[in-house]
């Protein structure tokens, strides 16, 4: 190449650079005085001649990112963060001096938290890939060397995202990075769990939850995981021994009715009957409770009631059943007055009993369903 046309090339170069420098000079005026429409018009020019130079990509991401309105939909948003995310990865890039660091991580922070409220609007519209994509904008810009803020909120929400979009493989690494981060999250060690039996991985599901189980044996959250996979599956003796394992260090009375459930569905009646009692004793008004103690007095009277003929041992016996049910069943009423299945058992209890006073009453009640 001659020397002449590599003088050329030179002033050529060196004319560009002055261009730019006292484009950038305006722009800044422009900016300063609130002008974004000619401040950009003079951008785009400039690019043109130095599609390198960090501030004029940074002033464009400035001008995008001020185009975004908040009653504007989440989808726009999104096009819209997307171009000033685009101009601010090209301003990091040429900004080989480190002149525009500090102020790259704050309009990265800023444009961070706007992709997160933009992800919660789709999240919460049910556009979940569309939400993940976005989570994972702000994981991306707090891994970057110039914020250098791990974002563990962007990570919790990528994950639940991913999750309702049935990514599982990008749920279960998301979910697996945050336990990584808060090892004694347990709600995020079992959403992992969970995660792998979605994909099939039920050995993987069982071995998180018996680790953490034996680890943190005070927890009560992976005991009650396992009675639930175990009922589950219908393996009642290993439900059973998870169960009675938790209501040793928690004698919590939604346990104790489970429990009660679990051993009523096995015919064991006496047994469930004495888990229920206990259940009362810490809760009196649980009307589940309530109602299964009187559905077995009540069934146990129906099995009487549908004999042909009836000893005087069972006559006396269904008598009992029968007002040990009414006991139950009124305090139910006096908690759920509108539970219509409630009233309907009392007006049979009460006619068998031939309380007419009781099952006229209980009759009028019907009436309003």
């Amino acid at each position: 190449m001659s020397t002449r046309k590599l003088l050329f090339i030179s002033i050529l170069i060196f004319s560009k650079i002055l261009f730019a420098q006292d484009n950038i000079k305006e722009i800044e005026q422009l900016l300063s005085a609130e002008k974004l429409k000619q401040a950009n018009e003079l951008i785009v020019t400039a690019l043109k001649l130095d599609s390198n130079n960090s501030k004029l990509w940074f002033y464009k991401g400035l001008i995008i990112q001020q185009k975004i309105e908040i009653s504007s939909p989440s989808n726009i948003k999104k096009q819209i963060l997307d171009s000033a995310f685009y101009c601010y990865k090209l301003a990091e890039k040429y900004d080989t001096k480190r002149i525009l660091e500090s102020l790259l991580a704050e309009s990265l922070l800023s444009i961070s938290q706007q992709y997160a409220f933009t992800g919660m609007e789709l999240f919460n519209n049910k556009e979940y890939t569309e939400a993940l994509n976005v989570f994972e904008k702000c994981i991306s810009i707090s891994k970057s060397t110039i914020v250098n803020h791990l974002d563990t909120m962007a990570f919790y929400s990528a994950a639940m995202a991913a999750e309702e979009a049935k990514i599982y493989p990008k749920a279960e690494y998301y979910y697996s990075e945050i336990v990584k981060f808060y090892p004694l999250d347990w709600n995020s060690i079992i959403a992992l769990a969970n995660i792998y039996k979605l994909q099939g991985e039920k050995d993987l599901y069982l071995k998180l939850l018996k680790q953490n189980n034996r680890k943190y044996p005070e927890i009560e959250i992976f005991y009650k995981e396992l009675v639930g996979y175990y009922l589950e599956v219908q393996n009642t003796d290993s439900a059973m021994l998870y169960l009675d394992k938790v209501l040793r260090i928690s004698n919590n009375d939604k346990l104790l009715y489970l429990k009660g459930s679990v051993l009523q569905n096995e015919n064991n009646i006496e047994a469930a009957k004495l888990a229920y009692y206990k259940c009362l004793e810490i809760n009196p008004r649980n009307a589940d409770v309530l109602y299964n103690l009187a559905a077995i007095e009540y069934n146990r009277a129906l099995d009487l009631v549908n004999k042909e003929k009836l000893t005087s041992k069972e006559k006396k016996e269904l008598k009992q059943y029968l007002h040990k049910s009414v006991e139950y069943l009124v305090l139910i009423k006096t908690l759920e007055p509108n539970n219509k299945n409630i009233l309907l058992m009392l007006n049979t209890c009460y006619h068998q009993l031939g309380m007419k006073v009781e099952e006229k009453e209980i009759t009028k009640e019907l009436e309003r369903f």
